[in-house]
C-alpha cells in the first residue's frame, strides 16, 4: 500500500492525555468474517464508556471499495 501518508497533526497524544486524563490508544480487532469482531468491539466500547472513558468505535471492511455510487460499488465488489 503505497498510498498511505503520515501527517503531522496539531493535536498530539500528549495533548489528549493532558486534556482528557487518559492515555490514547487503539484496539484493532482482526479475524475471519463473521467471527464476532463487531459484537466484541461494541461490548468493549460500551464497557469503556460506562467506566467514564472517552471512546469511539470505528467499524468497517477495508476490502470493500468505496464509491460515490453505492449500488455500483456493491455490484463491482460482488464481481471480484
Amino acid at each position: 500500500m503505497n498510498n498511505i501518508i503520515w501527517h503531522q497533526h496539531k493535536v498530539t497524544k500528549a495533548d489528549r492525555t493532558h486534556k482528557y486524563g487518559q492515555k490514547p490508544f487503539v484496539i484493532w480487532l482482526t479475524d475471519l468474517p463473521g467471527s464476532g469482531k463487531s459484537t466484541l468491539a461494541s461490548a468493549v466500547e460500551s464497557y469503556l464508556f460506562e467506566q467514564g472513558c472517552r471512546c469511539y468505535l470505528l467499524d468497517g471492511d477495508p476490502d470493500v471499495p468505496l464509491s460515490t455510487d453505492s449500488q455500483e460499488t456493491l455490484k463491482g465488489w460482488a464481481r471480484s
